[in-house]
């Protein structure tokens, strides 16, 4: 790019007025506008930022390059004189002007070795335009304009214009007001935004005739920023799992660590807890090795895990990096179980012969459902199978019944029933199993008590009747045990009418007489279906109605059985 000249100091600016010949002579019009560049001194760093330049190619724009000042008043092509600087500053000396020329790289990398050369750097330029007539009448008040015009890319501060009256001119009146003295006029015109301009106007009277020079010069505070991109690295975390598991499964829990930042985060490892239901399976470590994550990267991992206990299970994971980054993400397993629960409901208490209803009541307590639910209930020797509700089939080998339900969901019960015969006397214990998928078994024992029923019946019958007086006549008396159970301490006792005699006895042991009485000794033992024949012979003495009585009592009875017969006696 070619450089150009700044024209250090201030430069004066204007054409001497000349062709004070006459008074009378009419003032001649403007001619074209004398523009002076007056560059500013380095400027010095401020907090302003400055805008953004045209950027074509990747490289912005240079600023326009600039001439050598010149006066532009025709009839006087050479150069102007220096102007004189402003009162207590020596001329600036000349110096190049280079353009700005900021090429930021894309994604630079935190750890970038610093170049030497600057990656940026600002020109703070500002020309001064003369507009106003070139030949004045004397006495006359002629307005004279002066625009300063920024014509860098940076904004410039604190732009400060004067103007150094001519020895014995006079100034009536300015636009804006002048904050300076009679000799020197000051405008501070504050912040010029580039490309932009201001102007100040005032009327100045000449003294007399002749040359009289105009100096005007221009003081700026410059800037110089530098647009920095300020990268942040971020973490995030993101947990899924399956919502719901039973014991024994393999729960698969998916971690997606991200940058969801600008820059690169290095360092980075992911932190694993589970819950205590929740096992990492062989050879997976709580600590991931992720390392460098690129901006708006994402990277996945599979933690294969197995479920073990029932009951809600977090996977908490922590994703750190280094500096303070730092992120967390937790997801939540359910991990559901069936149970079993069984209950048999029936008699405690049951005689031989006698039916007995059974019912099993099969539920699940649990969160899931049950599965590939069976029931068997094995029936113990003193019962024997008759039927059973459902699906119940019976064993006969194994003595054992079986139902096959299939699926029991959370919370529900299943109830099942079978009749039996108890056959055989004693205490017998019913054994009932529940089983279902995954190991899933419950069991339940319920005793009942068999007992035979003894039931005695004793008849009395006479084999003469009626009977002659002196005639003999026998009773026979059957005691039979038609219950199930053996009878104990039988005791037989049979009372003679006073009508007649005891002659004779027979039965299964030894008798006594007492008091009119036959006492048949204790039978200790009469079984069940059995029977026992007692008989008493007896003679007639006189004529009338007879009655025979028998009495038994037993171990079983809480109350005697009495028996009569009537025999009739008659006489020839």
């Amino acid at each position: 790019m070619r450089s150009f000249h700044a024209v250090a100091g201030v430069v004066a600016l204007g054409i001497g007025l000349v062709g004070w010949a006459t008074l009378g002579q009419a003032q001649p019009k403007p001619s074209r506008p004398v523009k002076v560049e007056i560059p500013g001194a380095r400027p010095q760093p401020i907090d302003d930022p400055f805008e953004k330049p045209t950027i074509r190619n990747g490289i912005p724009d240079a600023p326009p390059t600039r001439e050598p000042v010149r006066v532009l008043d025709k009839g006087d092509p050479g150069e102007l004189p220096p102007l004189p600087p402003p009162p207590g500053k020596a001329a600036p000396a000349k110096e190049p002007v280079k353009p700005v020329v900021f090429i930021p790289k894309e994604h630079p990398e935190p750890d970038e070795p610093r170049s030497t050369d600057p990656v940026a750097r600002q020109d703070s330029s500002v020309t001064l335009e003369w507009f106003g007539p070139t030949a004045l009448k004397v006495g006359s008040p002629a307005e004279f304009t002066l625009v300063a015009r920024n014509t860098a890319i940076i904004p410039l501060h604190k732009v400060i214009v004067q103007v150094k009256v001519p020895t014995g001119a006079r100034v009536t009146e300015s636009e804006p007001k002048s904050a300076g003295s009679d000799t020197v006029l000051m405008w501070d015109l504050g912040t010029l935004q580039p490309g932009k301009d201001k102007s100040v106007k005032f009327k100045l009277i000449p003294p007399g005739t002749g040359e009289m020079i105009c100096s005007a010069w221009v003081t700026v505070t410059g800037s110089s920023a530098l647009k920095v991109q300020v990268r942040e690295p971020k973490l995030a975390v993101a947990v899924t799992a399956p919502p719901t598991a039973m014991p024994g499964d393999a729960v698969a829990v998916i971690v997606a660590v991200s940058n969801p930042g600008d820059h690169p985060a290095d360092g980075v490892t992911l932190a694993l807890k589970l819950g205590t239901g929740l096992e990492m399976a062989e050879g997976v470590k709580p600590l991931v090795e992720v390392g460098l994550l690129g901006p708006g990267k994402t990277r996945e991992f599979k933690i294969p895990c197995v479920a073990k206990a029932a009951g809600i299970h977090a996977c908490e994971v922590t994703a750190t990096g280094e500096g303070t980054l730092k992120a967390a993400g937790t997801a939540t397993v359910h991990v559901v179980q069936s149970k079993l629960d069984v209950e048999i409901a029936g008699p405690k208490l049951r005689y031989l012969d006698r039916k007995a209803i059974y019912t099993v009541k099969v539920t699940n307590p649990g969160d899931a459902a049950a599965t590939e639910v069976a029931v068997s209930h094995k029936v113990p020797n003193g019962f024997k199978f008759v039927s059973a509700d459902g699906s119940g089939k019976f064993d006969e080998v194994t003595k054992t019944i079986r139902w096959a339900i299939g699926e029991i969901g959370s919370g529900v019960s299943k109830e099942l029933k079978c009749e039996l015969i108890a056959s055989g006397a004693g205490d017998f214990s019913h054994a009932i199993t529940a089983t279902a998928a995954r190991g899933v078994s419950a069991e339940k024992s319920f005793a009942t008590r068999v007992e035979g029923l003894a039931a005695l019946a004793m008849e009395v019958a006479d084999s003469d009747d009626p009977v002659e007086v002196g005639s003999d006549t026998t009773y026979e008396i059957r005691v039979t045990n038609t219950g199930s159970k053996d009878e104990t301490d039988l005791k037989l006792v049979c009372t003679i009418p006073p009508l007649m005699k005891f002659k004779a006895a027979d039965g299964p042991g030894k008798f006594d007489i007492v008091d009119g009485q036959v006492v048949f000794d204790v039978l200790k033992r009469l079984p069940a279906r059995g029977d026992v024949i007692y008989k008493v012979t007896v003679t007639a003495k006189q004529k009338g109605d007879a009655r025979f009585k028998a009495t038994l009592t037993a171990g079983g009875l809480t109350e005697p059985v009495t028996r009569q017969e009537s025999t009739r006696i008659y006489a020839d």
